[in-house]
């Protein structure tokens, strides 16, 4: 456990320092509660670009964020309604 959470420590501070220099990553992504949890969680596998580039509908979001749990993703359990709101409120396209 402590590995994990060291690496998702690690990830977390890459993604931080990355971010004042990616304007496009902030205006795809606005404020909000869970989006440093989103960045830190999804860019474990794939760079954020692809949540952007793909066209999904609330339920589907949803439908993502369990399969991605599934096939590994580190998302704490007590973060899960929390990530499964920011995706759907910013990202999902009937929002």
């Amino acid at each position: 456990m402590k590995n994990v959470k060291g690496y998702i420590a690690a990830r977390f501070l890459l993604v931080t320092l990355f971010l004042p220099f990616s304007l496009n990553a902030q205006q795809a992504f606005p404020e909000g509660e869970g989006r440093d949890i989103v960045f830190v969680s999804c860019s474990q596998c794939h760079g954020l670009g692809h949540l952007t580039r793909v066209s999904l509908n609330a339920s589907q979001w949803e439908n993502a964020l369990y399969d991605m749990l599934a096939r590994g993703a580190v998302v704490d359990a007590k973060d899960l309604k929390t990530v499964r709101n920011y995706l759907v409120n910013n990202l999902a396209v009937d929002k």
